[in-house]
């Protein structure tokens, strides 16, 4: 999924305008544990969501939130 963030949380050292997306990963833990390896800007820690998705996201660079999650979508499987 691709979209504008609307993030403007004040939270945040700076606001976040950028693109959002979605990617779906079988194991977003091990996707988080080398992001962090990385030092990525980790905006959400792996939590699981009431829609059945185990996710996280971080922010790039250029204020773009890139969240990583094992939802993908209604009906899949």
């Amino acid at each position: 999924m691709l979209g504008d963030t609307g993030i403007h949380d004040s939270d945040l050292e700076e606001p976040l305008d950028g693109a959002a997306v979605y990617l779906v990963n079988e194991n977003p833990d091990e996707l988080y544990k080398r992001a962090v390896k990385a030092k990525a800007k980790i905006l959400r820690k792996p939590e699981n969501q009431d829609y059945g998705s185990r996710d996280f996201a971080a922010a790039d660079l250029d204020g773009n939130i890139w969240s990583f999650g094992t939802y993908s979508g209604e009906g899949s499987s």
